[in-house]
């Protein structure tokens, strides 16, 4: 069982038997992961952040799959026509890539605008902490947890076209190919162009998550390939 079809293909390529591979995408807590804005905002005044200004967020750890130097040169561009946005970042990395990340981050102007968080124990608020949130990977992905995690809150997604985030975003985010910082900052001025016209678009994003990729889903998923399998095998004696 892979948890993505960009799994299954890798699994496939690498030589073991596409009949013998099945998808059952990741489930997503949604009982758990919900909206929940005063634990947002609770957390923002913890990050020095006001309730008024728009928040860009990425989850993920500091490593160069992600790509958090698209990240930062996207968020450059847009602080420069919009001096009511901030950006955080939250994640583990190694000390030296931290420190990379920061320095490119200040050779951008952007000290007093990006926010770097190690840990956090809530991740619900997290999430709620964040307007908009963001994967930038570069590659590497199958099925990103932080994107699914972010939708069940309500949190609409501008991410990269990696592993299945297409099929898990759908219409109600923006994708954009890797290493496109010119796209990205696009997306997410689509998205703040969405969010203030549609007051119904929070409640779809966390829609589609329930719908499609909530735990009772895998559950079910699973069991019926595991039925499935059981009934179609010979019982050994």
């Amino acid at each position: 069982i892979a948890n993505a079809r960009a799994v299954r293909v890798d699994a496939i390529a690498r030589g073991l038997p596409a009949d013998r591979i099945v998808v059952v995408p990741n489930g997503i807590d949604t009982d758990l992961m919900r909206s929940d804005k005063e634990a947002g905002r609770a957390l923002r005044r913890t990050w020095g952040i006001s309730d008024e200004a728009f928040v860009i967020g990425c989850v993920a750890r500091l490593d160069p799959m992600k790509d958090h130097a698209n990240f930062l040169t996207a968020a450059a561009q847009l602080a420069r026509e919009d001096s009511g946005v901030r950006f955080v970042c939250v994640g583990h990395g190694p000390a030296a890539y931290r420190s990379e990340l920061m320095r490119q981050a200040a050779s951008l102007a952007l000290e007093d605008r990006v926010r770097w968080v190690d840990e956090v124990g809530d991740m619900k608020a997290v999430y709620n902490a964040f307007d908009i949130a963001t994967l930038a990977s570069a590659f590497g992905e199958g099925f990103p947890n932080v994107v699914g995690e972010a939708m069940a809150c309500g949190v609409p997604v501008a991410a990269t076209d990696v592993g299945d985030v297409h099929a898990i975003v759908g219409g109600s985010g923006e994708v954009v190919p890797p290493g496109s910082p010119d796209l990205l900052c696009a997306a997410w001025q689509s998205l703040r162009q969405r969010l203030a016209h549609d007051p119904g678009l929070r409640e779809s994003v966390r829609a589609a998550i329930v719908a499609d990729y909530s735990l009772a889903a895998m559950v079910c998923r699973s069991e019926d390939i595991l039925t499935q399998l059981t009934t179609e095998r010979p019982e050994r004696q």
